[in-house]
């Protein structure tokens, strides 16, 4: 009895073109309902296994461009690796006491600037070479730094760095003869597009100098962002991208970098390493460099001090670091 009274029902259902559109408009919205919810399940498990990739990788999929090869790759880190753990005088692993200068401008101090302390006069600059020269400071590249925590290169005695950030076109027209004049080498950390523009150096330039001898070139980043703020996605690019086009600028491989603004976290250490880089740079003051803390070396700010001042200066950040 059941049946037929549903056969009926059915049947009366259908016995107009009214009621035919509004079954088929029911089916159609069940159908569209059944379909959103499949794709809301299906997506958001394919979100949680992109976070927990992204997690473990820093990267957004597997399918995306910023993986990483697992081998045949010329700069993976793992070709890196110390030999052996070695002492020296500093300490075990690769210490080494060498002191980094950071500059940024090298030209008199603009008039209306709002960072004056970017800049150091061309004077000043050439009385610091003049006095590390005469004081028998060797100046190296950080490449010979990072080197020497991997393998068992040596540096020679009383080493210094002088590191450039950003790229500017005074180090070509200033620094870059100084260096000769001298005979000391420094490191321009550049950004890439900056390259090229008013204020920086050209490609040609940063091409010279890298094989001049007395300049190594690092990254800076593509467009000198806060990597703190950069997602995975930007992070990685700027540091994978900056060291692929800076190789493909210079003809040689680029093989340290600079934080901009000092600016880093414990993910973008682990993206310097896995990109190949051997150092990274940062802001933080001292003097002591080490395997472990080199991905954030530190640096020293000289300011326009001369003569004994600068030396003074230098030999007590030395001292105070050596007696820690």
């Amino acid at each position: 009895m059941a049946n037929v009274m549903k056969s009926r029902i059915f049947r009366g259902l259908f016995k107009s073109t009214k009621s035919k559109i509004a079954v088929l408009a029911f089916l159609i919205i069940v159908l569209l309902i059944v379909v959103l919810v499949a794709a809301f399940l299906f997506l958001g498990n394919t979100k949680t296994a992109g976070k927990l990739i992204c997690k473990k990788n820093y990267f957004l999929s597997t399918s995306s461009p910023y993986v990483l090869p697992e081998t045949g790759s010329p700069n993976k880190p793992e070709d890196h690796k110390p030999a052996i753990e070695k002492k020296t005088t500093n300490g075990i692993y690769g210490d080494q006491k060498v002191p980094i200068l950071t500059y940024h401008y090298v030209e008199p101090v603009p008039p209306f600037t709002t960072l004056p302390n970017l800049y150091e006069d061309p004077k000043v600059f050439e009385n610091q070479l003049s006095v590390l020269k005469n004081n028998s400071y060797n100046a190296i590249f950080v490449r010979d730094l990072g080197r020497t925590f991997y393998r068992q290169d040596s540096i020679p005695a009383h080493p210094i760095i002088l590191t450039f950030d950003d790229g500017y076109g005074d180090f070509y027209t200033t620094v870059f003869p100084l260096l000769k004049k001298y005979n000391m080498k420094a490191v321009l950390y550049v950004i890439v597009n900056a390259v090229d523009k008013p204020g920086y150096i050209t490609s040609a330039q940063a091409k010279e100098m890298a094989h001049s001898g007395y300049v190594e070139i690092g990254s800076h980043t593509m467009d000198h962002v806060n990597l703190k703020k950069a997602n995975d996605k930007d992070a990685y690019n700027q540091l994978f991208e900056s060291k692929k086009k800076l190789s493909e600028i210079i003809g040689k491989p680029v093989e340290d970098f600079a934080y901009p603004f000092g600016f880093f976290s414990d993910r973008d250490r682990s993206i310097v390493n896995k990109v190949g880089y051997l150092t990274a740079a940062s802001t933080y003051p001292g003097v002591m460099q080490s395997y472990k803390d080199r991905f954030s070396l530190f640096r020293l700010r000289p300011n326009n001090r001369m003569d004994k001042q600068f030396l003074d200066w230098l030999r007590a950040e030395e001292n105070r670091q050596e007696n820690n």
